[in-house]
């Protein structure tokens, strides 16, 4: 009998929203670091995120790059959440102001993280949202 870890199952998926999206230190951390059972997606716009999350059968995590955390990113995160609601929502913004708070609160992101953020911090919050949500191996069971 195998153990239940050991049952295939789908890849989840990371998908990374910013402008240069598949040529960022970022894009290139995740994939380096968070193994082959997660696949990495990279979206230059909020338009191309949608239209990836929705060939995804488990997106994971949504990390957004934002330089405001305005109506459009608002209209992001609800557009992702419609086609995955478990979806974790990492949102790094360079404005990080009461207003930005508060927006944030309201679209239940799950993770605001100031900018500019090193990779490996994002890629912490990441992995951990991946765990939390059993989509990523963690010796931490």
């Amino acid at each position: 009998m195998r153990p239940r870890d050991a049952v295939a199952r789908q890849p989840a998926h990371v998908l990374v929203v910013e402008p240069g999206a598949r040529d960022s230190e970022l894009f290139a951390h995740l994939s380096a670091t968070l193994g082959t059972d997660v696949h990495i997606l990279a979206a230059p716009s909020g338009r191309d995120a949608v239209a990836l999350a929705a060939t995804c059968t488990e997106l994971g995590v949504a990390v957004i790059l934002a330089e405001a955390s305005d109506r459009a990113c608002l209209e992001l995160i609800a557009e992702l959440r419609a086609l995955h609601p478990e979806v974790g929502i990492v949102l790094v913004s360079a404005t990080l102001t009461g207003e930005c708070v508060r927006t944030a609160v309201h679209a239940e992101v799950d993770e605001l993280v100031a900018a500019p953020a090193e990779p490996a911090e994002i890629g912490e919050v990441v992995r951990e949202l991946l765990v939390c949500r059993d989509l990523h191996w963690s010796p931490i069971r």
